[in-house]
């Protein structure tokens, strides 16, 4: 019998890697799930518990299940104290980054400083790994407003693997050097970042971080008066989330969506996405972790809405108004050809 649950628990851990894989996240969960309740049932089999939990770690900070997965990645700490430097480093570099998702900056920190800690004990220097968390910490240091040392440790990630071929960091430092770089009002080197850690995404097929990027690379283009490049930037960052149900993604581009519409005076569209803004909030409003979201994304949903309500009379009149216009073009013509008859 011991034999049929190994095998039954490296069956749902593969069906859970590659379920994830595909962003079935639903089917991902279960399979973590049951995979973590089949092991406690076996004597050993400590690394497939933390790949149990790890795994189930990562789903459900990608859906928002934000308090679910710092208590997955909590226990695979807690129950393996023998798992190697490397892989417990990558366990805080996630509770850093659900931390940092969750709000709750100081405890992200403690966290990434932790992970460095353990990185430091490590035999081998892994300059991908190590980049990332300075990446996490140049990501704080930005969502505090000091451009000073968000763009110190992300160049310090940088000289770690700019000439190396760990492009999925590199992408992301890239990605957010070019929000301090648009911070600092240095336009052309923010679209130069950003322009090329969405060739990199495109290249390593990272469907979450090119939503990511294209979502920035809109609003760079917003701010320079490239409406029409921001608009397809951001039509495409939120058909690329609501596919791969990455939630926080999703609101921030159906928020940035709705606002450039109503900006650019197009009342029958910005009608149609407000509603859709509308929809999200909603459903954001409805998970449980919803107290804890980023409060960034908070702030800008907040500012949407209150965009919706100031600007909804203003789009109700026009579309009306339009409707109007073309009731009346519509009867001219009708008219016109009964003359004509």
């Amino acid at each position: 019998r011991a034999r049929v649950r190994d095998k039954a628990l490296n069956y749902k851990l593969l069906a859970g890697d590659r379920a994830r894989e595909r962003f079935a996240n639903r089917q991902a969960i279960e399979y973590y799930s049951r995979a973590l309740q089949i092991s406690q049932h076996l004597s050993g089999h400590q690394a497939e518990r933390w790949q149990a939990a790890v795994g189930l770690g990562d789903v459900q900070q990608h859906v928002g299940q934000y308090e679910e997965a710092v208590a997955c990645y909590q226990a695979a700490l807690q129950e393996w104290e023998g798992a190697a430097l490397e892989d417990r480093a990558w366990a805080m570099l996630r509770l850093g980054q659900v931390w940092d998702k969750r709000g709750e900056l100081e405890q992200a920190e403690h966290w990434l400083q932790q992970g460095l800690a353990q990185l430091d004990q490590a035999d081998e220097t892994l300059p991908g790994l190590r980049a990332q968390f300075y990446s996490e910490l140049g990501w704080l240091g930005l969502r505090r407003g000091d451009l000073n040392v968000a763009q110190e440790k992300l160049e310090q990630g940088l000289a770690l693997v700019g000439d190396t071929q760990h492009y999925g960091v590199l992408s992301s430092i890239l990605n957010r050097l070019g929000a301090v770089y648009y911070n600092r009002s240095d336009w052309d080197r923010a679209v130069e970042s950003v322009e090329r850690a969405l060739e990199l995404r495109g290249r390593l097929g990272d469907l979450v971080g090119y939503a990511r990027s294209l979502n920035n690379l809109g609003i760079l283009k917003q701010a320079s008066a490239d409406w029409d490049g921001a608009l397809a930037d951001y039509e495409r960052a939120v058909e690329m989330h609501e596919r791969i149900g990455e939630v926080e993604g999703l609101a921030l581009a159906c928020t940035n969506l709705g606002v450039l519409y109503t900006d650019r005076g197009e009342w029958v569209k910005a009608e149609e996405n407000l509603e859709l803004m509308e929809t999200v909030y909603a459903e954001l409003l409805n998970l449980n972790d919803i107290q804890i979201l980023v409060s960034g994304l908070r702030r800008k949903c907040d500012v949407a809405r209150r965009v919706i309500e100031a600007t909804r009379g203003d789009v109700t009149i026009e579309v009306r108004r339009s409707n109007l216009e073309k009731a009346i073009e519509d009867l001219e013509k009708t008219l016109k050809a009964e003359d004509e008859t």
